[in-house]
């Protein structure tokens, strides 16, 4: 097999770096990776709470402790698990 040739450079052609751009391209990547993470973990945590809610047998749970108060949610669609901002009671605003 023939050797192929290397390419001839020539002075002045070469790629010019910006570091403005190197440093957000850079810092873009890393926040993607993170982004990725924290998605790869969220998606972990609701599997986890559809599993607790689905061997308990509930479809909402309020969580009226958070702040705000939260309601987790069963879609009956998806079975996927999902955290919500609770409705008002309707007693609740009245004197």
């Amino acid at each position: 097999m023939a050797k192929s040739k290397k390419q001839t450079e020539i002075p002045g052609t070469e790629k010019k770096r910006v570091d403005e751009i190197e440093d957000a391209a850079e810092a873009l990547r890393d926040a993607s990776d993170a982004l990725k993470k924290a998605t790869k973990k969220r998606d972990e945590a609701k599997d986890r709470l559809r599993e607790a809610m689905q061997k308990h047998k509930v479809k909402t749970y309020p969580l009226e402790e958070f702040d705000p108060p939260l309601e987790a949610v069963i879609e009956v669609v998806h079975e996927e698990a999902k955290l919500r901002k609770m409705k008002p009671t309707k007693d609740e605003g009245l004197p």
